[in-house]
């Protein structure tokens, strides 16, 4: 290896020790306040009845007792539990007008659901009359 290829080859192995040198604390911050931002997300809960599920949005609506809808966005990893048994997101449809318990947390005005509890013999659906006459 000729002299100047070293030389070449030797200041390249320091430029790219500076870079590390000088980016790894800053990765290191970015990562702090990325924690601190995540932990700053508050966690709520909202009690009410699902009016919606829109699956091409993945979202729930749920109006409660104030009367007010609240749209709240499914986190891809969120429970739905109708007493013991684990439902799919797509089976909220047919729950749509039962009550329901959901745990969100709330970043930058976004809702996101991480579970929704369907309160068991709790329905605002009316009873349609099927006896026979």
């Amino acid at each position: 290896m000729s002299r100047k290829t070293r030389s070449f080859v030797a200041g390249l192995a320091m430029a790219v020790f500076a870079v590390n040198a000088f980016a790894a604390p800053a990765v290191k911050a970015q990562a702090k306040t990325a924690a601190k931002t995540a932990a700053k997300a508050e966690t709520h809960a909202l009690s009410g009845a699902l009016e919606k599920y829109d699956a091409s949005t993945n979202t729930i609506t749920i109006t409660a007792s104030s009367g007010a809808p609240q749209t709240l966005t499914l986190a891809p990893n969120a429970q739905v539990r109708n007493g013991k048994e684990t439902l799919a997101a797509k089976d909220l449809t047919g729950e749509v007008g039962h009550q329901v318990r959901v745990q969100y947390t709330e970043a930058g005005g976004q809702k996101m659901a991480q579970s929704v509890a369907i309160q068991a013999g709790a329905s605002t659906k009316r009873a349609s009359n099927t006896a026979k006459k």
